[in-house]
């Protein structure tokens, strides 16, 4: 995959997370409030791994062709880190 495809895949898939998360966010407010304080830890745990995950997208797209291939690789893991994170604060609601 061309590192200008994997940016724009990763892009759509950080705004998919970000809009699953605002979903997230909305329930939380509505919670109960002993799931409340547990899920919104959840949530600031969910909001660093984003962050950490744009400015790799920041640097992915500034990287040269050599130093892309690291790069995505850590893309791939911070991703799967969040969406683990986010399931889990989903799993919260379902229980």
């Amino acid at each position: 995959m061309k590192r200008q495809d994997y940016i724009e895949q990763l892009e759509s898939r950080i705004a998919d997370l970000n809009a699953r998360l605002e979903k997230l966010q909305l329930q939380a407010k509505l919670a109960e409030m002993e799931y409340r304080e547990d899920v919104q830890a959840q949530i600031e745990r969910f909001q660093a791994r984003r962050d950490e995950l744009s400015d790799t997208l920041d640097k992915l797209q500034k990287a040269g062709e050599d130093a892309w291939g690291e790069l995505r690789t850590g893309a791939e893991l911070a991703l799967e880190s969040m969406k683990d994170a986010l399931q889990k604060a989903k799993t919260r609601f379902e229980s």
